[in-house]
């Protein structure tokens, strides 16, 4: 982790990638372009609401995998933090 403040920030960035069989692998064409991808997730208040911030620095190849991801995982977490 690159940075953690509880119930504000989390920021990390991706060291390296495992193989199925759960082996660290950092030198496959796939772990070059993954090694370096940054993720920042950061709750800040605004009145009496949460603000969700999330930033992706990734290679181009996974745009698409987290845009979709994304699509699909923000209705649950807003669904989880209203209950």
């Amino acid at each position: 982790m690159d940075t953690v403040l509880p119930l504000h920030k989390l920021e990390f960035h991706h060291v390296a990638i495992f193989n199925p069989d759960n082996r660290q692998q950092l030198d496959a064409d796939l772990a070059s372009k993954w090694i370096g991808s940054r993720e920042i997730y950061q709750i800040d208040m605004l009145q009496d609401r949460l603000l969700l911030s999330i930033t992706i620095s990734t290679h181009s190849d996974f745009v698409s995998m987290f845009n979709h991801g994304w699509e699909k995982a923000l209705p649950l977490i807003k669904t989880i933090c209203e209950e």
